[in-house]
């Protein structure tokens, strides 16, 4: 009987170091899964750390980019030798990348991407470019497609709308109206008859600013805000990689609703902003000269004779220049020192245009915001602008192909040019402008061969002072918006989008 429960008590002690064993084994297997999970995330987590911290090198790169080629916006806009997969680092492991892009305004899948800056001013601004001119211009592409009613509550129908879209206050200064009359005379039969007096001469638009800085809002807030189809600022792009997304021609309600014609089915986000403004400096950026104020500088810029008398004579007489474009072939019957009437006649050369427009200005305001910049914007946008059709805009981009950038320096390049005729160019003066402060873009920062990435969209104020980001928003959720391929590596950062 001793040797049995000798026997059982043994076998309970093999059984009881065998549990110990097993548990043993699980714990030792559990702390090395967790070990490695561990190893793992810190791995995944540093090197997002990393992808992230080369895309914001991009970020600063572009705002000092922004910064110091002011005079020349095509090494912003497109420049691959700056702008493309710009080399950061290299771990010994991988090698680190940042790109910045930005839509070039094609919808093709293979030149889809131009590498730099993309210009706020050469947007339509619907939070501050005036009411009355938007208004006017309700029925262009551009703004139809903002409009446009979908089937979801997103849509907007314009025409049942009885309320303000727009922030700013209609001016009635900025309209131009005809102003005509007629005296009613009874002739010498008895009869009356109505003669039409000389017609009066229009009102110029008037230059309008603010001492108050612009404030940032963003567009997709502001479009829903005011009621716009939000659908129509992503259009077939919906995962944001500049590219059509596939099947957005014909399959989905998503897709069906909100997508304009021509590249504007990209999204009209790319046409439209609510942050750019100019400054009311000079190319120096020194204050302008108001030419309704008497100053004695005026005489230093080496302006003709006759158009100092003309701009003296307007002061004398208490008359208001409403912009600087009513200078052109002016002609003024004004009284002189003597109290005597007298025309006064402007006849600008080109030089003196250049002059004028850059040095000059008709208010005292600092801050001239939502000025479209027409060596920018496109035909859909240029169509907002007063008094201006397709023919028009199209003029003006095919024009401002063939000019170098110090062509291209201030508005008169359109007078100049022959682009223009006066009337419209006067028509359109207080709402342009050939400066860029405010700047869009996307950066990808990304490494070869691991394939980590991160992928920023970024909106950047150089305007005064140290640079403001005004917006910087992550889409890596989104996926690699292209395929990266480096002459170092055979691999690729592969379109996950």
């Amino acid at each position: 009987m001793k040797t049995i429960q000798a026997a059982s008590n043994q076998g309970f002690v093999l059984y009881a170091i065998l549990i110990v064993v097993i548990l043993s084994a699980m714990v030792a297997v559990s702390l090395l899964y967790a070990t490695k999970s561990a190893e793992k995330a810190s791995v995944a987590g540093e090197q997002g750390e990393q992808a992230w911290a080369v895309a914001m090198s991009g970020v600063y790169k572009a705002i000092w980019m922004a910064l110091s080629e002011k005079s020349n916006l095509e090494d912003l806009t497109d420049n691959p030798d700056k702008f493309k997969e710009q080399l950061v680092l290299d771990d010994g492991s991988d090698k680190w990348y940042f790109t910045v892009y930005h839509w070039n305004g094609s919808d093709e899948s293979e030149d889809n991407i131009a590498y730099g800056l993309e210009d706020e001013a050469g947007k339509v601004n619907l939070k501050y470019l005036p009411k009355s001119v938007l208004d006017a211009a309700k029925e262009t592409v551009l703004l139809s497609a903002l409009n446009e009613k979908s089937g979801s509550t997103d849509g907007f129908d314009l025409a049942a709308l009885d309320t303000d879209l727009f922030s700013m206050e209609e001016d009635s200064s900025l309209l131009v109206e005809d102003a005509t009359s007629s005296e009613t005379s009874e002739n010498g039969n008895g009869e009356n008859s109505s003669e039409k007096a000389p017609e009066a001469k229009k009102e110029l638009p008037a230059l309008t600013g603010t001492n108050s800085a612009p404030q940032f809002e963003f567009l997709d807030a502001f479009v829903k805000e005011k009621g716009y189809n939000i659908q129509t600022l992503y259009g077939r792009d919906l995962d944001m990689n500049l590219k059509a997304d596939s099947g957005s021609e014909d399959v989905g309600d998503a897709f069906q609703s909100g997508i304009a014609s021509g590249s504007l089915g990209m999204g009209v986000r790319h046409s439209l902003t609510t942050i750019s403004y100019d400054l009311n400096v000079n190319s120096s950026g020194e204050a302008r000269i108001n030419l309704n104020s008497t100053n004695s500088t005026l005489s230093q810029l080496g302006l003709s004779e006759q158009t100092l008398a003309f701009i003296e004579a307007m002061q004398r007489n208490g008359r208001t220049i409403q912009n600087l474009s009513m200078l052109l072939n002016a002609n003024e019957r004004l009284q002189n020192e003597d109290g005597t009437e007298q025309e006064y006649p402007v006849e600008l050369t080109d030089e003196e245009m250049d002059t004028l427009f850059d040095n000059c200005t008709t208010i005292d305001q600092k801050y001239l915001p939502g000025l479209i910049n027409v060596n920018t914007a496109s035909i859909e946008v240029l169509e907002v602008l007063p008094g201006l059709d397709e023919t028009d805009a199209e003029a003006i981009v095919d024009a401002r192909e063939g000019l170098m950038s110090d062509q291209m320096t201030t508005p008169a390049w359109l007078i100049q040019q022959g682009t223009l005729d006066t009337e419209k160019f006067q028509a359109i003066y207080p709402y342009i402008t050939t400066r860029s402060w405010q700047y869009h873009f996307y950066v990808a920062g990304y490494s070869i061969p691991s394939g980590r990435y991160c992928v920023l969209e970024v909106i950047a104020d150089t305007a005064e002072g140290q640079p403001r980001t005004l917006m910087l928003r992550d889409l890596t959720r989104l996926g690699m918006p292209f395929k990266v391929e480096t002459e170092e590596s055979d691999n690729a950062v592969e379109d996950a989008a």
